[in-house]
């Protein structure tokens, strides 16, 4: 019994963990705003336009660091090194295999910069999604309101269960798509 659901959990951990996550971005709006326009009265749209920025800055932190990691090992946690400043060689010591190996000292730069402009690319992509989202957001809950007349908290509803499974769907399959698989 046990087993089969730790099995279910880790089957929908990415599902489970946006959820979470969701729940978690849902209530840093929610407190980002009421600070700015409850407690040092700033206007409500430039408060929910501070919430909205900060809570889609979290949902990037969160979706990347923890829904869409990649499953990668990182090898040098084992690890420690020293810059040897003569021949610019980082000289690795893995005390589990009790063998030194050397790099470049270029390439641990290159692959700082690469990733910085993975995490600025996704950033960018990240922001422009959920740009798009709310765009359609709008524009759902006006079709739906105006033109077909429905109750509003049902529309409501409705589109915010399209925004989300958009939201994942775009963030799974483009912000953070893993490449090589």
């Amino acid at each position: 019994m046990y087993r089969r659901i730790i099995d279910l959990l880790l089957k929908y951990k990415e599902a489970i963990l946006y959820l979470i996550f969701g729940v978690g971005t849902t209530l840093v709006n929610i407190v980002v705003y009421y600070i700015f326009e409850e407690i040092l009265q700033i206007s409500y749209l430039i408060s929910n336009g501070l919430a909205w920025f900060f809570s889609v800055l979290f949902a990037f932190v969160t979706n990347k660091k923890f829904v869409f990691e990649k499953n990668v090992v990182n090898t040098d946690l084992k690890c420690s090194f020293y810059v040897d400043i003569e021949t610019k060689q980082e000289n690795y010591i893995d005390f589990h295999d009790k063998y030194i190996q050397n790099k470049n000292i270029n390439n641990l730069y290159k692959n700082q910069i690469s990733n910085k402009q993975e995490i600025y690319v996704q950033l960018k992509n990240f922001f422009i999604a959920r740009v798009a989202t709310g765009i359609l957001d709008m524009f759902f809950m006006w079709f739906l309101i105006s033109i077909v007349m429905m109750q509003e908290m049902l529309a409501k509803i409705i589109v915010n269960i399209v925004v989300i499974v958009l939201n994942y769907v775009i963030s799974k399959f483009w912000v953070f798509a893993r490449k090589n698989q």
